[in-house]
């Protein structure tokens, strides 16, 4: 393997690139993993037995969402990082097992009910039918772990997943300062091959390893 001589290597490449490779992913990765978590989310599709719907269904795969690509700084070093979230609050139940609890109604029905000298009541379809309870003892959820799960495909995915913008990298790391590299004919851009003086200059600054010093 070839090293160069008398000049440091990062002194022939684009300073930019790899901060343009790096944002390039974490965009791509961001979106691929909210499409990912919107395809793992529930939708509750059970019988409503005529009763009125207080979420329409979808609600909250449609509520997941990506942030804007930021610079991050952790004590890896400088960075570039993405949020994949939703601000429903049912999703902390439907990410998570919940244990066995309490459903009661909330004061705003309690205080209706009192206003009218009635009693707050719960009302839901069960097994066909309407009832009514003044509490419910749900026995818990299994969680769907919509996030951890598409977290994990995704990891799996991430060798496959950037090979375009990896190739971009690779071309734009010896793309001039300016954005262009520019040929012997006046042609060229980001992304094509080294041109012939570039190349000549690397053959002319190149020491094999086994003369080197």
């Amino acid at each position: 393997m070839p090293f160069v001589a008398d000049r440091r290597l990062e002194d022939m490449l684009n300073p930019t690139a790899v901060t343009a490779a790096g944002r390039a992913m974490v965009d791509k990765g961001g979106e691929k993993l909210a499409e990912a978590t919107r395809r793992r989310t529930p939708i509750d599709v059970s019988p409503s037995g005529g009763l009125p719907r207080e979420r329409p269904r979808g609600t909250l795969r449609d509520s997941i969402t990506r942030g804007p690509v930021r610079q991050h700084t952790s004590t890896l070093g400088r960075g570039w990082q993405l949020q994949v979230y939703t601000e429903d609050p049912v999703g902390p139940y439907v990410e998570w097992n919940t244990r066995p609890h309490e459903i009661r109604p909330t004061a705003e029905h309690v205080a209706r009910a009192a206003a009218e000298g009635r009693q707050a009541m719960l009302r839901f379809f069960h097994e066909g039918q309407i009832r009514y309870a003044a509490v419910v003892h749900h026995p818990g959820t299994q969680g769907q772990h919509m996030f951890a799960r598409a977290a994990a495909f995704l990891e799996v995915e991430v060798p496959h997943m950037f090979s375009e913008e990896l190739e971009r990298f690779g071309r734009d790391l010896t793309s001039g300062r300016g954005g262009r590299i520019l040929n012997r004919t006046g042609r060229g851009s980001v992304g094509e091959e080294l041109d012939d003086a570039v190349k000549a200059f690397i053959r002319s600054h190149t020491i094999p390893i086994s003369r080197g010093k």
